[in-house]
């Protein structure tokens, strides 16, 4: 069996900043739209375990073991850079400070299924309830996802992440994601996040799927990386999904 690379359609989504003075604490500034670099796309091929040859009359015991790749998921994994301005609705700017990229500040890569801008002001935390939710509006699972290996359920845990102040919400809250268990070179290098920007969630544009900066932590790859991602896509559609991509920086 032959297993396809599996592609996301990017569409970036564009944010005018007005001009205003934030009096919220530890917000640096509110997400923005954000543009792609050195964009690589990867994964892994189907082949054969082991091979045997079989003889007319032989009962063979074996025991087989693999791992199998998803097709529901997508992954991004990358750095972040940038400046934070002040600027009015033309984009004139009036003042610029440097990102400060360490290991204390906490940017925010944001992924949406919509080119809608996110209501930023009502935000909420996912609920099991919206977990179900997810896994029937992409297709994750036929059943409630606990019996489904890489459904929503067995992703994203409750009260696995602190999250970081976010536009000024959910500072401090503990929030489903994903935990400790994205791969890097640390236990808790990378973290995800699963917000929405409704109460009651009926359609993909009401989930934010929220990768925790933590700047130049050990990736999956062994490599350097800002954050990692993962975003569901399904089995449907040709198994593709366009989503939007916003970045606060702190």
């Amino acid at each position: 069996m032959n297993i396809k690379l599996m592609k996301t359609t990017f569409i970036v989504g564009i944010l005018l900043v007005s001009l205003l003075a934030l009096a919220v604490p530890m917000v640096s500034a509110e997400a923005n739209g954000t543009t792609m670099a050195n964009y690589s796309n990867s994964t892994i091929y189907s082949q054969a375990v082991d091979s045997d040859e079989a003889v007319g009359g032989d009962i063979s015991n074996i025991d087989l073991s693999t791992n199998s790749q998803t097709f529901k998921w997508q992954g991004y994994y990358g750095n972040v850079s940038g400046n934070i301005h002040l600027e009015n609705a033309a984009g004139q700017n009036l003042y610029t400070w440097a990102y400060q990229d360490n290991d204390t500040t906490q940017s925010l890569v944001i992924a949406v299924a919509s080119n809608s801008v996110p209501s930023w002001n009502s935000i909420n935390d996912t609920t099991f309830d919206n977990l179900t939710t997810m896994n029937q509006l992409w297709n994750l699972s036929n059943d409630t996802g606990t019996n489904t290996s890489d459904s929503a359920q067995n992703t994203f845990a409750a009260d696995s992440v602190t999250m970081p102040e976010f536009n000024g919400n959910m500072s401090g809250n503990l929030v489903m994601g994903t935990g400790s268990r994205l791969q890097g070179g640390g236990e808790e290098a990378f973290k995800e996040a699963v917000l929405t920007d409704k109460i009651v969630v009926d359609s993909k544009d009401d989930f934010l799927f929220v990768g925790i900066g933590n700047a130049n932590a050990i990736s999956f790859t062994g490599a350097p990386a800002d954050f990692e991602l993962i975003v569901p896509v399904g089995v449907t559609n040709n198994r593709t999904e366009t989503y939007y991509f916003y970045l606060e920086l702190k």
